[in-house]
């Protein structure tokens, strides 16, 4: 049998996951948790978090969550792109406008459930704001890129 993965199995498997926990280690037990994540965590963290919200296990206190630089819905973030790139002067109106339309395309890709479409239209317009080598950093865009690749000098890892 085939087992199909949703965001509401996961959501469960999770849930019980908490409760054999802390029936394992009850010591545990009432304390505030906080759920964390980065990036492709906005797809179930949120969704975690609701089902603890209505569907509690005895023991755990949801106390919050926290999202940093969530995906949470391509669908919405994708096609917000051109405007940010154009209001933060990254392109220029004419880029604007391409894109726009290429995030048409991928926004329906997205509703017909096209995978392998929508990835190829989207990140192909998303690598059209910011390519391999962009001239500012895309974790800031407020600086420059000032190394091949992380944009970061990396003699501040040492």
């Amino acid at each position: 049998m085939q087992h199909r993965w949703s965001l509401e199995t996961i959501a469960e498997d999770f849930r019980s996951f908490l409760a054999g926990f802390i029936k394992k280690y009850p010591t545990y037990a009432d304390r505030d948790i906080y759920l964390t994540g980065e990036s492709y965590a906005g797809h179930y963290i949120p969704v975690m978090a609701n089902r603890l919200h209505y569907a509690p296990v005895a023991g755990i206190r949801l106390a919050g969550i926290a999202l940093g630089n969530a995906w949470v819905d391509p669908f919405y973030q994708h096609a917000a792109y051109p405007s940010f790139a154009v209001e933060s002067g990254l392109i220029d109106y004419g880029h604007y406008f391409v894109l726009g339309a290429m995030y048409t395309v991928c926004q329906m890709a997205l509703i017909v459930e096209v995978p392998l479409i929508s990835t190829i239209v989207c990140e192909f317009a998303g690598i059209s704001i910011a390519p391999p080598l962009p001239k500012f950093n895309i974790y800031d865009i407020r600086q420059p890129c000032e190394t091949f690749i992380f944009c970061y000098p990396d003699d501040k890892f040492d």
